[in-house]
């Protein structure tokens, strides 16, 4: 297949083989988690045309005592064990897709991820706030080695996942909103911090607002089922494409997430263009939509060096792509001089600035 890719420069002629990546995801927690992974989230990461797994190491009523392996967890499953989500995470084995599903039926004992979600603090945050005042500081350290462990951990097969922390969404349990109050004023901003810090240690750590970018939501209270829990038809659906999208965001401009962003993902783009899409398709502003807003998230994240062969472990696709010799350095100086394709080509863009 020979493709002609037109830039701001001129055209440059392309051919070759695709090649696609994988995304695992591993979502850690208590009760909230187990709402939204593995299934929810594997079926969003379907819808996007994003190839991978979505798992989960969480459990009911988990603390961070819990989620470290001080405590037993009751609701583990198949049976009540001592264990640490964290290391789970990163090692295995979690909880997979499976269909049939029940919780717990799917292992997989090696997940090697490419994130690790960590949700925790709602449990903690009630404890507190009935009395039990140790809660608070025994949370923070916990979780704080928590955090050390992830900053620098490995798998098996030695990828170092990105990681996501992630503020607990609002309660509205009226007998628990002295445990909200104390996640609003000071566990959310704790966590807020911790990922600052950890990113000014150079760790590929991300924050997920879940609590403020929930309430941005139309009616979101309507999603509860109990005040604590969301429904699973809409809330946890919600929570799945939002934790998608956080991860997909550090891949941005990368179509087919082969860890490059270049040629391949322009043609993604440009043949979704103008259309409804998805991330495989050049989505990459999650408004459902291919436009040249999507253009500039590619353009702005360019690789120069994108003419390589990407030295990653790659699931070869049908079709294909290679930037050759000049017309890669001419597609280099359009994506660093032209970052608004709406202004520079009159492409249609939705929310146009």
């Amino acid at each position: 297949m020979v493709r002609t890719l037109c830039a701001f420069y001129g055209c440059l002629l392309i051919a070759g083989t695709t090649q696609a990546g994988t995304l695992n995801i591993v979502a850690t927690g208590d009760s909230i988690t187990t709402g939204y992974a593995p299934i929810k989230l594997t079926l969003a990461m379907k819808a996007q045309g994003v190839s991978g797994t979505g798992y989960s190491i969480a459990s009911g009523g988990a603390t961070a005592s819990h989620y470290v392996g001080d405590l037993l967890d009751t609701n583990h499953k198949p049976e009540p064990a001592f264990h640490n989500q964290a290391e789970e995470a990163i090692n295995g084995p979690v909880y997979g897709f499976g269909a049939p599903w029940t919780y717990g039926s799917v292992i997989e004992p090696n997940p090697e991820p490419d994130a690790v979600i960590v949700m925790l603090g709602t449990n903690d945050a009630i404890q507190h706030a009935a009395g039990n005042f140790l809660a608070w500081p025994n949370y923070q350290t916990k979780m704080t080695g928590v955090f050390a462990y992830l900053a620098t951990a490995e798998t098996p097969g030695g990828k170092r996942p990105d990681i996501f922390i992630a503020t607990p969404i609002p309660i509205l349990k009226p007998e628990y909103a002295a445990g909200d109050a104390f996640i609003e004023s000071d566990l959310a901003p704790w966590l807020r911090d911790q990922v600052a810090y950890w990113q000014g240690e150079g760790a590929a750590f991300h924050l997920i607002d879940t609590r403020e970018l929930l309430q941005q939501q139309p009616d979101w209270q309507s999603w509860y089922s109990d005040g604590v829990h969301m429904h699973g038809t809409v809330g946890y659906d919600w929570m799945a494409q939002t934790v998608l999208n956080a991860v997909l965001d550090v891949h941005a401009g990368d179509a087919n997430l082969d860890g490059v962003v270049d040629g391949l993902d322009y043609v993604a783009w440009s043949d979704r263009f103008g259309q409804p899409g998805n991330w495989s398709q050049g989505d990459f502003n999650h408004d459902g939509f291919v436009d040249g807003l999507d253009y500039t998230a590619w353009a702005d994240h360019f690789s120069a060096g994108s003419a390589e062969v990407p030295r990653l472990a790659l699931v070869p696709e049908p079709s294909a792509i290679v930037l050759t010799g000049i017309g890669g350095l001419l597609l280099a100086a359009t994506a660093k001089t032209c970052r608004n394709a709406c202004r520079c080509f009159s492409l249609p863009c939705r929310n146009r600035n």
